[in-house]
């Protein structure tokens, strides 16, 4: 991983077609049940809203407040603080946004949307956030291995080279 942030660095790694496509998908899929629900492009912009809220805060929230897993010594104030960002998104764009521009009921407005938003919400940045953060990992790892086998080839080399020497 480069010196980039935790927030570049995953949104970054969303990009990778494995990741993207899923994603895309999932986004086409609620934004297609909000149109089934009405034709209004006011609730299809909705849907757009929360999709990009999702997958630009989910992730990113599950990574900052988890970086290399659950924390057991803070465990409980992490997942407290990772649903009170999820509950806070989906109410936002669910709840605040159609509120201050006045409109319609929609299919992700009603109460039941609400709560599946945000099990969408808490699961979809979990899976992505811990996805890209093993990902990270094993690249790390994998560095490290190689950097220590380069150690030992040298440490091979000169050993080598003092039984020649002598």
């Amino acid at each position: 991983m480069s010196d980039d942030s935790v927030v570049r660095a995953t949104w970054r790694a969303l990009l990778v077609p494995r990741r993207l496509i899923p994603i895309l998908s999932m986004c086409a899929a609620l934004v297609a049940a909000q149109r089934g629900f009405g034709a209004d492009a006011a609730g299809v912009a909705l849907a757009v809203l929360m999709c990009v809220v999702f997958v630009t805060l989910a992730p990113v929230a599950y990574r900052v407040l988890f970086p290399e897993g659950l924390d057991f010594s803070h465990g409980a104030v992490r997942v407290v603080l990772y649903g009170a960002i999820g509950i806070g998104a989906v109410l936002t764009v669910g709840v605040a946004v159609p509120r201050i521009f006045d409109l319609a009921p929609s299919f992700l407005t009603a109460r039941a949307a609400l709560l599946v938003s945000v099990a969408m919400f808490l699961v979809g940045g979990w899976g992505l956030g811990r996805d890209i953060g093993l990902e990270q990992r094993v690249e790390r790892l994998r560095a490290q291995a190689e950097h220590a086998q380069l150690l030992a080839l040298r440490a091979h080399l000169n050993s080598f080279s003092v039984i020649v020497d002598h």
